[in-house]
């Protein structure tokens, strides 16, 4: 077999293979439009049953004061999606992420006992320190919540939410 008939065995290959994965192309813009559509139906429809937010471990504080708990949420992390969403979607949202780490703080053995009482602060974190951790001192407040434990469970007692600082 001589050089150049390789070469054009190679080159013919070549094209053939090129020749197939255009014709799967040719599929792909058909299906395009119902791929794209159905996650944007999907995530429309199922909005208001979002999970609570995940926040890293330091992007909660919490300490006791006058006798009840105060705990500090910074939402930096979160600050696209909580832009996003209506001010009643953003208000359930972040009442359902202040009672599942109040109940994990409850469940603490520092705050199981002679703490009924708390209050949660939502805040934008800014600023990181040398150390890349969240600078406290320049937060931003979005909002505050406050819960009674009862039972064994929360009650929330009031959710107030800043709109526009959340906007922003």
């Amino acid at each position: 077999m001589k050089r150049s008939e390789g070469r054009t065995e190679k080159s013919a290959t070549l094209r053939h293979r090129a020749a197939r994965g255009l014709r799967t192309f040719r599929i792909l813009p058909a299906l395009l439009p119902l791929v794209t559509s159905t996650p944007l139906l999907l995530s429309h429809a199922y909005a208001a049953e979002d999970a609570p937010l995940t926040l890293d471990k330091r992007n909660v504080v919490a300490a006791p004061r006058s006798g009840k708990i105060v705990m500090l949420l910074a939402l930096q992390e979160h600050r696209e999606k909580l832009r996003g969403l209506p001010q009643a979607d953003a208000e359930r949202l972040l009442g359902e992420t202040a009672k599942r780490y109040l109940t994990e703080t409850f469940n603490n053995e520092r705050y199981r006992q002679g703490f009924d009482n708390a209050d949660v602060i939502f805040a934008f974190v800014d600023n990181m320190d040398e150390y890349n951790r969240p600078n406290f001192g320049g937060m931003k407040r979005v909002g505050t919540a406050t819960f009674q434990r009862e039972a064994g469970s929360l009650k929330q007692l009031s959710l107030q939410i800043d709109i526009n600082a959340l906007k922003q």
